[in-house]
């Protein structure tokens, strides 16, 4: 099992945060829940991810630059680089990883 947290949920975002933090909690409690039948749960936490469309077109400029400032590569993250995470934590390979939350973000955390 892989769900979508976010970069807020490590460390801010007010109420959607807090929301995200509760997700990646909860894939802590199902991990351990499920990981006797052989199921494993991680959660992916995006920072930017560009053509997302989570922002709607309404992300200011000044805003974008500053998210992409704090990514340690200097670029915002893609849809691909999501796909890649969820394709390996879905793979046979994976089969160990559990209860991790994978952060995609180029090493940006929120408020840095």
């Amino acid at each position: 099992m892989i769900s979508i947290g976010s970069i807020a949920g490590a460390s801010g975002g007010g109420s959607y945060g807090s929301a995200k933090a509760a997700r990646h909690n909860w894939t802590a409690d199902l991990a351990f829940d499920l990981g006797g039948r052989g199921i494993t749960v991680n959660a992916i936490a995006p920072g930017l991810i560009e053509d997302a469309e989570f922002f709607g077109g309404a992300l200011p400029p000044e805003r974008r630059a500053t998210l992409i400032g704090q990514a340690a590569d200097g670029r915002p993250g893609r849809p691909a680089d999501i796909a890649a995470a969820v394709s390996l934590l879905a793979s046979p390979e994976a089969g160990h990883k559990t209860d991790q939350v994978i952060r995609v973000n180029g090493g940006a955390l929120l408020g840095h």
